[in-house]
């Protein structure tokens, strides 16, 4: 456990420009960039519970930390090294604005390198002087829920193809070819998983020789 939490407070020190949250009692008080930075690096992470705590007392009041976690019953999201990496490079092409600022109120604007001509807002309001995510009056909202649906979604086509490759090992090498050969012993439920985003069902191709291509209209292959 120590280890994990010395590697974790490493990593926070590497990522970009995140500061730590100046909650009640620390010496200094939080800015409105440091603060949505730092609500959008736990947010792709999938850090719910170290995201939810940045929420103001009315965002709390109407969401709680299961719901903010979009059904994760508020545990972190697990993520790849891959993904890990994939996060932070798009971290990395984020540019945060200050567009105003008042002595209780804030708002920031969110482009990304690649789509400069787009962009998403942040509202803040400031509680015992310390910044807090006004979630439900930005449009971050629609952008955090899609990225939770995006993690969840392919969480789904994993388990498609890690259930076939069980298959295969117990079959001598011949994979499924429906998803009906998958029920009920490799998987429990008999509605092929779909798109959280929008309920899209998969488009898979099956094979005997090679585990299942899978695709979402929404988030790609995998």
């Amino acid at each position: 456990m120590k280890r994990r939490v010395v590697k974790r407070v490493i990593f926070l020190m590497l990522s970009i420009t995140l500061i730590c949250l100046c909650f009640t009692g620390c010496g200094s008080e939080n800015s409105p960039l440091d603060t949505a930075n730092e609500f959008m690096a736990h947010i792709a992470r999938g850090d719910y519970s170290e995201a939810y705590p940045m929420l103001s007392e009315a965002s709390q009041q109407q969401m709680s930390l299961g719901e903010f976690g979009n059904g994760s019953g508020g545990n972190d999201y697990h993520v790849t090294e891959k993904e890990r990496r994939e996060q932070e490079e798009a971290l990395n092409k984020m540019k945060y604005e200050l567009a105003k600022e008042s002595e209780d109120e804030a708002l920031v604007y969110v482009t990304h390198a690649d789509y400069p001509s787009s962009y998403h807002t942040i509202a803040l309001v400031k509680e015992d002087n310390v910044w807090k995510i006004d979630f439900f009056n930005s449009s971050l909202l629609v952008s955090a829920k899609e990225g939770a649906d995006e993690q969840t979604c392919k969480a789904n086509m994993r388990l498609i193809k890690s259930s076939a490759n069980i298959y295969a090992a117990d079959n001598g090498g011949i994979y499924p070819t429906s998803w009906d050969s998958l029920v009920p012993e490799y998987v429990d439920d008999e509605t092929t998983p779909f798109c959280p985003l929008d309920g899209s069902p998969y488009t898979i191709e099956w094979s005997d020789q090679a585990p299942p291509e899978i695709e979402c209209v929404n988030h790609g292959t995998l």
